[in-house]
């Protein structure tokens, strides 16, 4: 927290990816010691609360558009079966075959009916893909696109930087 509140930047996103923690009080206390200078984003993981805390709480997953950057933001959760599937690809390899397959959850139940929005498919191809849940930060980039799996900030404490005018992305490791 003491790096955050020393950076001085413009348009400073901070995107949480979930998995803050079970207790609200918890959340809370974290999202309140976030720099005030900064926009704060939650999405919620499988373990966080629903609460109130950051001051955009968006969908699992979501793409969002930041200046003229898509940004596809997702926990991770449900990717999980595909790292199982692929023989226990990593997190960035399971992230870039969802993306060439321009569907982020291809296998779906016979039950679904077809003619059904699916919030899944990728009609736009995101500038930059995003996903928490997995404990091992990567970073890839294929045609144009940045994958970035943030890791755990408990257990791999890693910080992702993105300068969205210049697309540079720099990891800041904690450990």
């Amino acid at each position: 927290m003491d790096w955050l509140s020393k950076e001085k930047k413009d348009n400073f996103y901070i995107f949480v990816l979930g998995d803050v923690s079970s207790d609200k009080n918890d959340v809370m206390d974290f999202f309140g010691s976030l720099p005030a200078i900064c926009h704060k984003i939650f999405l919620k993981g499988e373990t966080d609360p629903d609460v109130d805390a950051a001051d955009i709480t968006i969908p699992n997953p979501s793409l969002i558009k930041l200046d003229e950057i898509y940004l596809l933001l997702s926990h991770g959760n449900f990717m999980e079966k595909y790292a199982r599937m692929w023989e226990s690809a990593t997190p960035e390899i399971v992230m870039l075959n969802l993306l060439k397959k321009r569907h982020i959850n291809p296998v779906f139940d016979s039950n679904s009916r077809a003619c059904e929005v699916d919030p899944f498919l990728l009609d736009i191809v995101p500038d930059i893909f995003v996903s928490g849940h997995f404990h091992s930060p990567a970073l890839v980039n294929y045609k144009g696109a940045t994958i970035i799996s943030n890791g755990s900030f408990i257990t791999v404490p890693t910080f992702w930087m993105v300068n969205l005018k210049t697309r540079e992305s720099i990891k800041i490791d904690f450990a």
